[in-house]
């Protein structure tokens, strides 16, 4: 009797509703992706690759050196410009980092490098914010517009 009861309201449905609720209660759903936590780097003692200077990414050469800072817990910086190698302090806090008595070695520069160093130490002296996601570090001055950007090293 119930067989009976169904096939009567599928007839006042429609066989082609019908079907579509079928096949929609049939489809199979794939499986969510797992969720994959990407560990964040820490701002200290990570060698920083410079990656972009205001919002431009750099490309370099196959073998060239890379142009980068790195970051101590005794708030002190070292790197290497593209030309010279860099040293000074820093002052963090939650929001700002400050960098202050900044020094390079004098040698000897393509001019390539040499803007290059002249543009990383133009921002590193104008920063006043950072930003730290997704392994990136960015910089930023007073009007947070993003000066330098930094990729952790391979």
């Amino acid at each position: 009797m119930k067989l009976v009861q169904f096939a009567g309201a599928i007839k006042g449905v429609g066989i082609g509703a019908f079907m579509a609720a079928t096949l929609i209660a049939c489809a199979h759903k794939p499986a969510p992706e797992p969720k994959v936590e990407q560990v964040q780097l820490p701002l200290v003692d990570t060698y920083w690759h410079l990656s972009a200077i205001k919002g431009v990414a750099l490309s370099y050469d196959q073998g060239q050196k890379i142009p980068f800072i790195q970051l101590s817990a005794t708030q002190r910086l070292q790197g290497f410009t593209g030309c010279n190698r860099i040293t000074g302090g820093y002052e963090q806090s939650l929001a700002w980092l400050r960098f202050n008595q900044l020094a390079t070695t004098r040698m000897y520069c393509s001019a390539r490098a040499g803007e290059l160093e002249a543009r990383l130490l133009e921002g590193l002296n104008s920063s006043a914010v950072f930003r730290l996601a997704q392994n990136r570090l960015q910089l930023l001055d007073y009007k947070s517009r993003i000066i330098l950007e930094f990729t952790p090293a391979p």
